[in-house]
């Protein structure tokens, strides 16, 4: 069996994803450029095969710096902390966002219908829809506008701009979502 080398264009992979990944997510940190958030998902996604793929390469180092303590306890630490900041982003986001607790807790119920999940949808402000696909506003109102979907403003609900379009709210959620 051929021995498949990725070394030749994993690290430069890794490399250039890297920085990519990294420059759109310091981007997006500061919620400025959320046309970038497409390419920072994507990208992101080819950085983790590579990095997968240059590992498996490098197996052997890689599993010598598991016997260095030092190693293993940054390792832990990031890994904490990230599990942390999700953890984080997730409460705040219930906690601040009533449209988001309310679905929340309806998923939870024993009684959750589709229905019920849809009329949520259809009666949130977007405002509130937008942190439900981490967006911005005003980036969700853009891509209504640029949709076709002319006035709309982060107060008003899917049912708002489907009445005023002629269309059923349903129809909007691929605007929201996408």
């Amino acid at each position: 069996m051929k021995n498949f080398n990725t070394r030749s264009w994993s690290t430069p992979a890794i490399i250039s994803s890297g920085i990519v990944v990294s420059l759109t997510g310091v981007i997006l940190l500061f919620k400025v450029g959320h046309v970038l958030m497409g390419a920072h998902k994507w990208i992101g996604l080819i950085f983790v095969i590579a990095m997968v793929l240059h590992m498996l390469t490098h197996l052997k180092v890689i599993a010598a710096y598991f016997s260095k303590m030092k190693a293993v306890l940054i390792i832990a630490l990031i890994g904490i902390a990230s599990i942390g900041f999700i953890a984080n982003t997730h409460q705040v986001r219930k906690d601040r966002n009533p449209v988001v607790g309310e679905l929340i807790r309806t998923l939870k119920s024993d009684s959750t219908t589709m229905v019920t999940i849809f009329d949520e949808l259809e009666n949130a402000p977007l405002n509130s829809l937008a942190e439900l696909n981490s967006r911005d506003a005003d980036a969700l109102t853009m891509a209504f506008d640029d949709a076709g979907y002319g006035s709309v403003t982060e107060f008003m609900t899917l049912k708002e701009i489907a009445e005023a379009n002629g269309v059923k709210p349903k129809q909007l959620l691929g605007v929201v979502f996408n």
